[in-house]
């Protein structure tokens, strides 16, 4: 059995993958002529791109094949859509996508901030199974083995907000991001 197409865009895709979804435009329909094209734009002005959508009816039908995101440097682009007919042109669209690498590659694997380095490394050295390589990591101008216990307890806090930080940004770029805020009462005593 065949998976459904969705009907919004992705958030997320992996290169070397197949990624569909179908968009209905009600002012923009396809079999009245009109065209849909998506552009992505990546950080890097060189790895930008573009798809034309075919039509589906009056619907439209993505289809960025694994062929297509093999191409896509691995990071965050953004995109908009254009719907076109006859010299008319009208933005219809627009979003974030975040491009992975293909996870069966394991050398396009993303490579580690800053922080998460550090953090890896910290914990190694809290847990004691941290190699010599690692322990001649220098963070904040001391070198790692020389750090007293309760200073890599600070640094493990400060660098697991950092990475925490990092990810949140990451998903509220997505649009996957959901607040985690707790509220609290006090009461006095009757």
């Amino acid at each position: 059995m065949a998976n459904e197409i969705p009907t919004i865009e992705p958030t997320e895709i992996f290169a070397n993958t197949t990624n569909k979804w179908t968009k209905s435009l009600s002012d923009y329909p396809a079999n009245d002529g009109w065209t849909l094209t998506y552009y992505f734009v990546h950080a890097t002005a060189a790895n930008n791109k573009s798809k034309v959508a075919t039509a589906s009816g009056a619907d439209f039908l993505i289809t960025l094949s694994a062929t297509d995101t093999t191409s896509y440097t691995v990071g965050t682009y953004d995109w908009f859509s254009k719907a076109s007919k006859n010299g008319e042109v009208y933005v219809v669209g627009t979003g974030r996508v975040v491009v992975k690498a293909d996870p069966a590659n394991a050398a396009t694997a993303r490579s580690l901030t800053h922080a998460e380095t550090m953090l890896a490394a910290i914990r190694a050295a809290l847990e004691g199974s941290a190699s010599s390589d690692v322990l001649e990591y220098t963070i904040e101008g001391r070198q790692l083995k020389r750090i007293p216990k309760k200073d890599l307890l600070e640094m493990e806090q400060k660098y697991a907000t950092r990475v925490a930080n990092e990810q949140a940004s990451i998903a509220q770029a997505n649009g996957t991001y959901e607040s985690k805020n707790v509220r609290v009462s006090f009461r006095s005593p009757s």
